[in-house]
């Protein structure tokens, strides 16, 4: 790995531990590279290891939308567990079926 990151062993076994002083901005984005990730994953930033250059009008996301997800109020990554989950797409439909009724009556 030291000769495919071209960083040396030794600056390596430092970052393994928890006893380093710093780590270079270069050697960050060398590392984050080498491994396919955001630095900002590598610096506990962000859980998300790809960096989603995409605006977020493409996702349909209203403005109340953003602001809801970013006040904290809501379990953001419970609504990214329920997403993810295999039968969300049925769970929608049927929420939508009953709300169609609700109007109806």
């Amino acid at each position: 790995m030291s000769e495919q990151a071209r960083i040396s062993r030794a600056s390596l076994g430092n970052y393994e531990t928890d006893d380093y002083k710093e780590i270079s901005h270069k050697a960050i984005i060398t590392l984050a590279d080498f491994y396919g990730v955001t630095s900002d994953y590598l610096l506990g930033i962000t859980e998300n290891r790809e960096q989603h250059p995409f605006p977020v009008d493409e996702l349909g996301i209203d403005d109340e939308t953003v602001d809801l997800l970013k006040s904290g109020t809501l379990n953001v990554r419970l609504i990214c567990e329920l997403i993810k989950h295999p039968e969300f797409i049925n769970f929608l439909s049927d929420m939508e079926n009953y709300v169609d009724n609700l109007a109806r009556m």
